[in-house]
């Protein structure tokens, strides 16, 4: 059988790095083509303004998913430390505590989604032609959270061993299904918004599944045991960098929908324009997530074996390697945006050719910011991962907080009640890219050197 494992202990670092990348950004784009595949769906065989209400939900969701999504990035780095030690038993232990907790997580994530939809949405001024849907998509989405919460966990610890290719086998299953199932319910039954909920939760659903099949029988290192089975044990690290990595995810959230606050002060075309605009966004930082992710894997076992010249190495791959990369992207397709676009706002007997040219217009200058300095969002991630990986995610969390917290939503309230332009609003996000990448930066050599003077 083919090894699908990359050894972050020994080898080439840059080609380690990016095996490691390509499954994890496969992985990424799968999930996000849940999300994408609702937004085409609807905006071919529904309405755009449906499509403005499922992205009005996107920001919302991220920050309900940020306590699974820290606590998933506290599980790999956890996870990746341990290994590096060579701590077999505190590792077994580990993984017979991570299915019901990351459940129970993912239950209570569910239920606030639930009881709290509608005054979530008017919380960010989500307009009134479109938050009966927006409510709609996020209390049915929300019942796929638990499901989700497992296979992050899980996939996550695969991950931090150096297998990536197993959660894209897993993924890939439910990213079809997805698909298809968006197809019959919003054409055949004509469900719209609530059909391509209702088929992310049973793709989820099967996708956990699968994933705890493949642990408990097939998987030898981080086997799952049914029988020994726990309820947060074992999860002090994995609590201590999760909760931090969450709350630095909180605040960047926060200044995410204060912003989609600001948008929708320019009317329902803005909103329309930059729910679009937001969903390219997130397939151009697919490739941040994948090197950033990889180089993290590499930083947390190599700290784990006090091997801090590969750290450095990595560190040091991973940050040409993004800005290279973010740049190309964010000015490709920036010059290419109308066309882009086009494929979510689309003219309709409710959509009219000078609202879907409002709309372009909106998403294009979103487009423009972002695109222009999109390196630096890449670095900024990959420090902040660095950073949490060599077990600093207080110093991770300070400096969120300080430019995105701080800075970034002073600059929000500023610029909406004194110049209110989109492109005053969006120039936020580079700003802040920049300043956070040069204080990572900073304190990440500040504390590695110390750490290796210690060792």
């Amino acid at each position: 059988m083919k090894q699908t494992n990359v050894n972050p202990l020994e080898g080439d670092i840059i080609k380690g790095m990016i095996r490691l990348a390509v499954p994890m950004v496969l992985v990424q784009a799968l999930s996000m083509v849940f999300s994408i595949a609702d937004s085409l769906v609807i905006a071919n065989f529904g309405s755009s303004l449906s499509m403005g209400s499922i992205g009005e939900t996107s920001n919302m969701i991220t920050l309900l998913l940020c306590l699974v999504s820290g606590l998933s990035v506290g599980v790999s780095v956890t996870v990746g430390i341990r290994l590096g030690e060579g701590n077999a038993d505190s590792v077994k232990r580990l993984m017979n505590t991570l299915v019901p907790s990351a459940f129970v997580i993912g239950l209570f994530v569910c239920l606030i989604a639930i009881l709290l939809a509608r005054p979530l949405m008017l919380l960010i001024d989500c307009p009134e032609q479109l938050i009966d849907g927006a409510c709609l998509y996020l209390q049915i989405y929300a019942l796929s959270i638990p499901f989700y919460s497992v296979f992050l966990f899980l996939s996550s610890s695969l991950q931090a061993k150096g297998d990536t290719v197993r959660p894209l086998y897993f993924q890939t299953a439910a990213g079809i299904l997805n698909v298809l199932l968006n197809l019959l319910f919003v054409i055949v039954f004509g469900w719209d918004i609530a059909g391509v909920a209702i088929a992310t939760v049973i793709s989820q659903a099967l996708c956990a599944a699968a994933c705890l099949f493949y642990m408990c029988s097939k998987e030898e290192e981080l086997r799952v045991s049914l029988c020994e089975m726990s309820l947060f044990k074992e999860m002090s690290d994995v609590t201590r960098i999760g909760l931090t990595t969450c709350l630095s995810s909180v605040v960047m959230d926060i200044a995410g929908i204060l912003i989609i606050r600001g948008i929708n002060s320019f009317g329902d075309l803005a909103a329309v324009g930059s729910a679009a605009s937001s969903t390219i966004e997130g397939l151009m930082a697919l490739a941040f997530v994948g090197l950033g992710s990889a180089c993290g894997i590499y930083v947390a076992q190599n700290y784990g074996a006090r091997n801090f010249d590969r750290i450095k190495k990595a560190i040091r791959s991973a940050l040409l390697l993004c800005f290279v990369l973010g740049e190309v992207m964010g000015l490709a397709v920036y010059a290419l945006g109308p066309y882009v676009l086009g494929f979510f706002i689309n003219e309709s007997e409710s959509f009219t050719a000078d609202m879907v040219q409002e709309s372009l217009a909106a998403g294009l200058i979103r487009l423009k910011w972002l695109g222009l300095l999109y390196g630096f969002c890449g670095t900024m991630n990959v420090l902040n991962g660095g950073l949490r990986s060599i077990d600093e995610p207080k110093a991770a969390l300070w400096i969120s907080l300080l430019c995105s917290g701080v800075l970034r939503v002073s600059w929000i309230f500023i610029s909406l009640q004194t110049i209110h332009t989109l492109d005053a609003l969006f120039i936020a996000f580079p700003a802040c890219w920049v300043l956070m990448t040069g204080l990572e930066l900073i304190v990440f050599v500040t504390k590695l050197r110390k750490k290796e003077a210690l060792a």
